[in-house]
């Protein structure tokens, strides 16, 4: 467990920023929203369903990815706000792939 935590620690710290930098900026453009509030709203909105899900996912002992339900509720603000043209599927097939 203390090694498992050590590199939890390490992938944070070193790949943190990327993986961040990815949820905000690169499966959808903030650019494509003429309102960045709107863009603000999404996302949190995808961040409260997400960990809405997890919870219910924890409670119920259901095997859940953060990865999968964060990028799906990215993905799923974007489609309903605007259309699933907005969204980045080189990017989503890159995380996909990494998974």
């Amino acid at each position: 467990i203390i090694l498992a935590g050590i590199f939890e620690f390490l992938g944070t710290v070193t790949m943190g920023r990327l993986v961040s930098n990815t949820l905000q900026h690169d499966i959808v453009k903030p650019e494509d929203f003429e309102d960045p509030r709107l863009f603000a709203i999404g996302m949190f909105s995808a961040l409260v369903a997400s960990a809405i899900w997890l919870i219910v996912a924890t409670l119920f002992a259901l095997p859940v990815s953060t990865t999968h339900t964060i990028v799906g509720g990215i993905i799923g603000f974007a489609s309903v706000e605007k259309s699933l043209s907005i969204v980045s599927y080189r990017v989503a097939l890159n995380i996909v792939v990494s998974w």
